[in-house]
């Protein structure tokens, strides 16, 4: 485990690839860079100096990606038939998931009570001035904030269920 976590990629960007070159002849360079790789050129490159995937240019710049070796796409197609193995990993991204999204809610509930801290419940009013009548600019902030504290438990909730599922698989799997 210590040395996966050497590598200059995740399990899930991994994944991802492997998913997706089993389930496409290619897949679009920019799409995988910013939707798997955030942008990550670097872990890209890493796959592909490790020689599992290779990268098509067109015109100069980075277009398609495919498996490094044609043999490689039978390899990706078993990895994702052993139903233990695909169970395991997105056990494992699931879990990473999870402490992310958990991540992003506590901060969204911290800047939420950094907000609260703006108004002056001794005085009942608003620290910079105001009144009681809450800002037009601090009401946005407030929803935005609540947005995703709704849409990061929607996420937990899903992860929950997911997280499940993989564990009963994994419980009946050899």
């Amino acid at each position: 485990m210590a040395e996966a976590e050497a590598l200059p990629w995740s399990a899930s960007q991994a994944y991802a690839l492997v998913k997706g070159l089993t389930e496409h002849e290619e897949l679009i360079y920019g799409s995988v860079l910013v939707n798997q790789f955030k942008s990550n050129e670097t872990a890209l490159r890493a796959l592909e100096t490790g020689e599992l995937i290779s990268v098509i240019h067109k015109d100069g710049r980075p277009s398609r990606i495919v498996p490094g070796k044609p043999v490689y796409r039978s390899a990706f197609l078993r990895l994702r038939q052993d139903e233990g193995w695909e169970a395991s990993l997105r056990y494992r991204i699931n879990q990473a998931s999870q402490k992310s999204v958990g991540k992003d809610l506590a901060e969204a509930e911290g800047k939420l009570g950094e907000l609260s801290r703006l108004f002056s419940a001794g005085s009942g009013a608003w620290v910079f001035g105001g009144g009681m009548r809450v800002p037009g600019e601090v009401e946005e902030r407030v929803g935005m904030l609540l947005g995703a504290m709704r849409e990061a438990e929607g996420k937990l909730a899903k992860l929950g269920k997911e997280e499940a599922e993989l564990l009963a698989t994994l419980a009946k799997v050899e």
